[in-house]
C-alpha cells in the first residue's frame, strides 16, 4: 500500500541460519541459538557497515539474503545497484562520514617556493569539524565549522552547511577573517591582479546563501594602512576599469584620517559564476564619504565625473567680477572643501584660476 513497514521481528527470520552465516563470515555473533542478543546485533551492524548497507543492527529477510549471497560468492556485491557515472559508466563513489574532527591543535605548514618572495603560512586549527558527509546522498546536508589562527596574528572562522552538489546546491556559509597581513600574500596578488601590496591589514566578514544554485550574499571588507603599487601602467588601467574610477583616486576618497577603508560588496548570480559588484560598491562608499560634507544634490553632481571614469567633479567657486573677495556662499563652499581634505588626508585637489570677460571689463573699464 506504499506505507512504511514496521521493523521485522526476529521470530520472522531464521535467526539460527543468520547467526550461522555471520559466524562463517567471521563476524562473531555468539552461539547460533536463535536468540537475539547484543553480540548478534553487533555482528549484524558490523556486516552492514562493511558491506555499505544501512546500519540498524536488525535481522531482516533482506539481511539474510545478503548473507546468503556473500556466503555463496565472496566476490559478489550484496548491495542494491548503485548509480553509474554518466561519463565512464563506473560506479559513482560513495563516502559517508558521520563526524570528522581534528583535535589537539594540529598545525598545517604551507610553503610556496614557486613565487618570489616565498610565501609561508602556518595555520593552527582550534576547531575543524565536518558532520553528516554523504557523497552518495545528493540532497543530504553536510555541516562544517573551522576556527584557526594563521601566522599567529590572523584569526579565521568558517561555519555553515551545504546540501547537494554541483551547480544546484543549497548552502549557507559565513566566513570571518581578522587581521590578515596582506603583504604576506602579495606574490599572489601580483600574479592575479598585477599589484604589489606594500602594507595593509584586512578584516572581512562574508556571508552567502544559495537556493538551487542561485547565490545571494555580501562581503564586508575593512582595510587598514593599505598601500600598493600597480606593476605596470596597463595593470593600473585594468584595475581602474574594474573599480570604476582611477584606483589611486578611489583609495584617496575612501581612506579616512585613520587610514581605514570600509566596503560592502554584494554577491549574486549562479554558484558556477558568482558576480561581485565592485564598481557600484566603491561609488556608493565614495558617495557616503562626500555626503558627510556636502548636501546630496551637490554630491550627485560630483559623482558625474566618477561615472565617466574620472575623479569627482567639484563646482567652481565664483568671485564677483574684478574682485578677489569670496562671497558668503563661496566661503561656505571653501570651508566644506577644507573639511573634506581634513577627513580624507590622502585626497589632493587641483585648483585652477580662470578669468572671464566680466573680470576684464570690470578691471579695465573697457568692453570685451
Amino acid at each position: 500500500d506504499g506505507s512504511a513497514s514496521a521493523p521485522v521481528p526476529a521470530e520472522a527470520v531464521d535467526l539460527r541460519r543468520l547467526q550461522t552465516l555471520l559466524g562463517e563470515l567471521g563476524y562473531e555473533p555468539g552461539p547460533a541459538d536463535g536468540k537475539m542478543g547484543r553480540k548478534t546485533e553487533r555482528a549484524i551492524s558490523d556486516f552492514q557497515s562493511k558491506e555499505g548497507l544501512p546500519v540498524d543492527g536488525r535481522p531482516t529477510p533482506d539481511l539474510l539474503a545478503a548473507l546468503e549471497a556473500r556466503a555463496e560468492d565472496p566476490a559478489a556485491s550484496v548491495r542494491a545497484p548503485v548509480e553509474r557515472s554518466e561519463v565512464s559508466g563506473t560506479p559513482a563513489p560513495t563516502v559517508r562520514v558521520g563526524r570528522l574532527a581534528l583535535t589537539g591543535d594540529p598545525v598545517l605548514r604551507f610553503r610556496d617556493d614557486l613565487v618570489t618572495p616565498q610565501v609561508k603560512v602556518d595555520s593552527v586549527f582550534k576547531e575543524l569539524e565536518v558532520r553528516n558527509l554523504d557523497i552518495g546522498n545528493a540532497g543530504g546536508r553536510t555541516d562544517l565549522s573551522c576556527r584557526a589562527d594563521v601566522n599567529e596574528f590572523t584569526h579565521l572562522e568558517l561555519k555553515g552547511w551545504v546540501a547537494g552538489l554541483g551547480e544546484t546546491a543549497d548552502l549557507e556559509i559565513e566566513l570571518k577573517v581578522e587581521n590578515l597581513e596582506l603583504p604576506t600574500y602579495s606574490p599572489y596578488v601580483a600574479l592575479l591582479g598585477g599589484v604589489n601590496v606594500e602594507s595593509g591589514q584586512l578584516d572581512t566578514l562574508a556571508s552567502a546563501k544559495a537556493e538551487k544554485g542561485v547565490l545571494q550574499g555580501e562581503i564586508e571588507l575593512e582595510f587598514d594602512d593599505l598601500a600598493f603599487q600597480p606593476l605596470t601602467p596597463e595593470d593600473a588601467e585594468r584595475l581602474s576599469a574594474t573599480v570604476g574610477v582611477p584606483v589611486e583616486t578611489a583609495v584617496d576618497l575612501l581612506q579616512d584620517s585613520d587610514g581605514h577603508i570600509a566596503l560592502k560588496l554584494p554577491v549574486s548570480g549562479p554558484l558556477s559564476q558568482p558576480q561581485v559588484d565592485v564598481s557600484s560598491a566603491v561609488n556608493k562608499a565614495i558617495g557616503g564619504a562626500l555626503k558627510k560634507v556636502f548636501p546630496p544634490t551637490m554630491v550627485a553632481s560630483m559623482l558625474t565625473g566618477i561615472a565617466k571614469g574620472a575623479g569627482p567633479r567639484f563646482e567652481p567657486i565664483e568671485f564677483a567680477p574684478g574682485s578677489a573677495e569670496l562671497s558668503e556662499s563661496g566661503k561656505r563652499y571653501a570651508d566644506s572643501l577644507v573639511k573634506l581634505l581634513s577627513e580624507l588626508p590622502k585626497l589632493a585637489l587641483k585648483v585652477c584660476g580662470r578669468s572671464t570677460v566680466q573680470d576684464f571689463e570690470q578691471l579695465t573699464g573697457q568692453k570685451g
